[in-house]
C-alpha cells in the first residue's frame, strides 16, 4: 500500500460574531484534494471522487484520511449556548432564595456565609447553584 502524505493549509479568518475555516490544497496533487474534499464534504465524497485512486493510507495533516474527516465534522458542529429558566419548585422561602441568588446574585441576599452554605438548591448548596445557573 502507498503511503501518501497530503497536506491541506487551512486558512482561518475570524470576525466578531463568527469564524470561518477555508481549507486550501497545498499542491494540485490528487491527494491533496481529496483531503479538501473530505475535510468539507466527508470519507464518502472523497471515496467517490477518488475511485481507484483512493486509498485508506492517505494522510491529510499528519493523519489518515477517515480520522482528519471525523476530527473536521466533529469540530465543524456548532456548539449551541445553553440557556436556563429557574423557576421555585415549592412556595417555600428557600426555593424562592434560590430563584433571586440566580437572578440577582448571592450578595443581594444578604446572608452569613455559613447560612448561605446550609441552603440547597437542586441538591446543591446555594452559592454553587447560583454560581452555574446565573446568566
Amino acid at each position: 500500500m502507498k503511503k501518501v502524505l497530503a497536506v491541506v493549509a487551512m486558512l482561518v479568518s475570524a470576525s466578531v460574531n463568527a469564524s470561518e475555516v477555508r481549507y486550501v490544497p497545498v499542491d494540485e496533487s490528487i491527494y491533496s484534494n481529496l483531503c479538501v474534499v473530505a475535510a468539507v464534504q466527508g470519507l464518502q465524497a472523497a471515496q467517490q471522487q477518488g475511485g481507484a485512486e483512493f486509498d485508506a493510507t492517505i494522510r491529510c495533516n499528519g493523519k489518515l484520511i477517515a480520522d482528519f474527516a471525523r476530527k473536521i465534522k466533529v469540530a465543524a458542529e456548532p456548539v449551541l449556548p445553553v440557556t436556563y429558566k429557574v423557576i421555585a419548585a415549592n412556595d417555600q422561602p428557600e426555593s424562592a432564595l434560590c430563584v433571586r441568588a440566580v437572578k440577582e446574585g448571592v450578595g443581594a441576599l444578604q446572608l452569613p456565609r455559613e447560612e448561605l452554605n446550609n441552603i440547597y438548591c437542586n441538591g446543591r448548596t446555594l452559592p454553587n447553584f447560583a454560581r452555574t445557573y446565573a446568566k
